[in-house]
C-alpha cells in the first residue's frame, strides 16, 4: 500500500469520524478519537517500516504485510464503533407509530446498519485470509470506495435523525424551567426590588426558546418529509456495493439546507435561553441574601 491510498483511506476515515462525533450529547466521542489515533499511529507504524533501510527485503515485505493488517482492521473496528452507536441512538428514541415517516425511517436506518456491519465483517476476513500487499490494497480501496459512496452521509444523516428527538426534549425542559422561574419571581414579587428586568431577561429567554421551537420544526420537515425515500434506496445500494466491491453512484440536493446546521442553531439557541435562566437565578439569589 503506497503512501497515498494511507492517506486517501485515512482520510475517508477521519471524514466519517468527524460527522458522527458532532455533538457529545449522541454519542461517546471518547472511543472513536481513540480509534482515529489508533488507525493514524498503525499508518505511522507502516510508513516507518517502508522508509526503514535498515531492515531486508523479506522481513520488510513480511512486516509491511502485518502493518497493512493492522491499519485495515482498526478502520473496521472504527466502522463497527460508528455503527453500534448509531444503532444504540436509534434504538432509544421514542416509540413511534408504524405508519409514521419516523417509524419508517428509523426503521430503514437500523436495517441499512445491519448490512453495513455485515460488509464490515466479511472486509475483515478478507484482511485476515490476505497473504500480499496488493491485496490488502485491494481491500484499502473498496473499503475507501464504500465509504465514500454512501456510508459516510448516511452515518451523519442517522446522526442528525437522533439529534431531532435530543433537540425536542431539550426545548421541552428548557420551556418547563422557564414557567418555573416565571412563578418563583411572581410569588417573590414583593421581595425583589427589579421584577420588570428580570421578567425582560426571561422575554428574552422566551424568544430564544421559541425560535429555537421554530427550527426544530424547520428540520423536523426536511428530515422526515425529505428522507424517507432516500434511506431505502441507500441501504439497497450498500447491499450492491457489498456483493460487487463497486461504488454506486448518488445524487445530492445542494440547494436543500442541512438539517444538522439548522439543529445546532436550535441547540445553541437553549444553551443561551440557559445562561439567562442562571443569570435571573443569580439575581435573584443576590438579592434575598444581600
Amino acid at each position: 500500500m503506497n503512501k497515498k491510498a494511507i492517506k486517501y483511506l485515512t482520510a475517508a476515515v477521519l471524514i466519517t469520524a468527524a460527522a458522527t462525533s458532532v455533538s457529545a450529547a449522541l454519542a461517546d466521542t471518547n472511543s472513536i478519537n481513540n480509534g482515529i489515533t489508533s488507525v493514524q499511529n498503525e499508518v505511522n507504524n507502516l510508513i516507518n517500516i517502508r522508509s526503514s533501510q535498515s531492515i531486508s527485503d523479506g522481513t520488510k515485505t513480511a512486516q509491511e504485510i502485518a502493518a497493512q493488517k493492522k491499519v485495515l482492521k482498526g478502520v473496521i473496528a472504527l466502522s463497527d464503533n460508528e455503527i453500534s452507536t448509531a444503532q444504540e441512538k436509534l434504538n432509544n428514541l421514542p416509540t413511534f407509530d408504524e405508519n409514521s415517516e419516523a417509524y419508517v425511517l428509523q426503521s430503514n436506518y437500523l436495517a441499512e446498519l445491519a448490512s453495513y456491519s455485515k460488509y464490515f465483517a466479511a472486509e475483515g476476513l478478507i484482511i485476515s485470509n490476505a497473504t500480499t500487499s496488493d491485496q490488502l490494497q485491494a481491500v484499502a480501496a473498496d473499503i475507501k470506495a464504500f465509504r465514500n459512496s454512501g456510508y459516510n452521509s448516511e452515518i451523519y444523516n442517522m446522526i442528525t435523525f437522533t439529534l431531532l428527538y435530543y433537540d425536542a426534549d431539550i426545548i421541552s425542559t428548557a420551556n418547563s424551567r422557564l414557567n418555573s422561574i416565571e412563578t418563583d419571581i411572581t410569588s417573590l414579587s414583593q421581595l425583589l426590588a427589579n421584577q420588570s428586568a428580570l421578567n425582560s431577561e426571561l422575554n428574552k429567554a422566551s424568544g430564544l426558546i421559541s425560535e429555537a421551537s421554530d427550527l426544530h420544526d424547520q428540520a423536523s420537515a426536511l428530515i422526515l418529509q425529505n428522507s424517507s425515500s432516500t434511506a431505502s434506496t441507500t441501504a439497497t445500494s450498500s447491499l450492491t456495493i457489498a456483493i460487487s466491491g463497486s461504488a454506486a453512484t448518488t445524487t445530492s440536493a445542494t440547494s436543500t439546507p442541512d438539517p444538522r446546521s439548522i439543529l445546532e442553531k436550535s441547540i445553541t439557541n437553549v444553551k443561551n435561553a440557559y445562561q439567562i435562566f442562571i443569570d435571573v437565578a443569580n439575581s435573584i439569589k443576590t438579592q434575598l441574601n444581600p
